[in-house]
């Protein structure tokens, strides 16, 4: 189905627009660096935002606060029970990684409640082991299969956005 992920897509692209409207010093960022990518009144072409980093670091940052599934899958443990971090947990019963919580952990993420898409485009070292921990699409075999047509929608739609249109709060406080 084409519009399998319609609705997470939809979810995510509100999520990244709500977290730029309410940091506008990353929404300035962002806008100075699509700037060159989209034609005045066009939409972005993906050949010319699908490499820009600091738009893949405002999705990543905002998938991660916002994952469009924070209760991550479930999966069955097999029939003979598995150990997990040290814990025996026995055979057939369910258990899942809360996203949510995982993108919050505070050793890899500091100061995980702000969205801060500069921690994307840090010390190598640091995204690297974020990247381990971040599943917005789950990982492995059963991982979501439209993760990339995903990014492709937002980044085109993201950048053709913030080119285009002038966004801001009813207020400070909203």
């Amino acid at each position: 189905a084409v519009d399998a992920g319609s609705d997470t897509t939809a979810i995510a692209l509100t999520n990244v627009m709500y977290y730029l409207i309410k940091n506008p010093q990353s929404l300035i960022k962002l806008k100075e660096e699509v700037s060159g990518a989209v034609l005045e009144n066009g939409v972005a072409p993906y050949a010319k935002v699908k490499n820009l980093p600091y738009l893949k670091a405002c999705l990543e940052e905002s998938l991660r606060l916002s994952p469009t599934v924070p209760r991550g899958l479930e999966r069955k443990t097999p029939p003979e029970g598995m150990y997990i971090l040290g814990e025996r947990i026995p055979g057939n019963f369910t258990v899942s990684v809360p996203t949510y919580a995982v993108h919050r952990d505070p050793e890899i993420f500091p100061d995980p409640e702000a969205f801060r898409p500069e921690r994307w485009l840090e010390d190598d070292e640091k995204v690297k082991r974020m990247r381990t921990v971040f599943i917005p699409f789950s990982s492995g075999a059963r991982a979501c299969i439209g993760r990339n047509i995903t990014f492709m929608e937002q980044q085109i739609l993201v950048a053709t956005l913030v080119h285009r249109y002038e966004f801001a709060l009813p207020s400070k406080d909203w």
